[in-house]
């Protein structure tokens, strides 16, 4: 290999060290091969490549809408669930005041007739009876407050199963969120078929009871 010696700026303009430098170079076949890196050099870089460019995919850009819609449903069902425990709640209300609003003055009226005839008040003591007969009289003819237990049940259900929705919800927020989507679809599966539970002995029981009535409604329309 020639040997290249290295001067400066000041020595490029000294003719016995250019002139002994030279000729070093001069003539000589250079191997190219043997100068480090040359092949690196050397090397011609590929023409950049036309057409589409591939974009890397963001998972997580790309999940943020379905977890979004996930957690709008969620809170719509919840919220379903809660009105629809509220409104079983205030029937099993009425019919507790229904069941009592008669028979309270009945049991009053019947007690307190002997009481009022042993001091003298024999008004009073119509006026009870009046009283006492005429709330016996109207809830046998229109029985009330017979739902109460089931409308509690369903309340009690609906509380159980709002509960373990939300426990379903927050154990699949956990895990990962690829498997949210699926985790909403079972959650919603769930719902539909206790809601169907709930509704059909709900209806049952109010269908049954209507047509009581309407039985007894006729057989007292019938032999008055």
């Amino acid at each position: 290999m020639p040997n290249f010696k290295l001067f400066d700026g000041a020595m490029q303009n000294d003719p016995v060290v250019r002139d002994k430098a030279l000729p070093d170079a001069r003539g000589a076949d250079i191997d190219l091969g043997c100068v480090p890196g040359i092949e690196d050099l050397l090397r011609v870089p590929a023409p950049p490549t036309v057409g589409v460019v591939a974009i890397p995919r963001d998972t997580k850009q790309e999940l943020r809408v379905p977890i979004a819609r996930a957690e709008a449903i969620m809170e719509e069902q919840l919220k379903i669930l809660s009105e629809w425990a509220d409104t079983n709640s205030n029937f099993a209300e009425k019919d507790r005041f229904r069941y009592w609003v008669l028979k309270v003055p009945a049991l009053v009226s019947t007690v307190s007739v002997s009481a009022l005839e042993a001091f003298g008040y024999g008004q009073a003591v119509i006026v009870s009876g009046v009283l006492a007969a005429f709330c016996v009289g109207i809830d046998a003819a229109f029985p009330g407050g017979q739902l109460h237990n089931i409308h509690k049940r369903a309340t009690n259900e609906i509380r159980r199963l709002q509960q373990d929705v939300l426990t379903k919800w927050r154990q699949a927020q956990l895990g990962p969120a690829e498997e949210l989507v699926s985790a909403t679809h079972a959650i919603l599966k769930d719902i539909q078929e206790n809601r169907a539970k709930i509704d059909t002995y709900v209806t049952e029981a109010e269908a049954s009871l209507g047509k009581a009535d309407s039985t007894q409604a006729a057989s007292t329309r019938t032999h008055p």
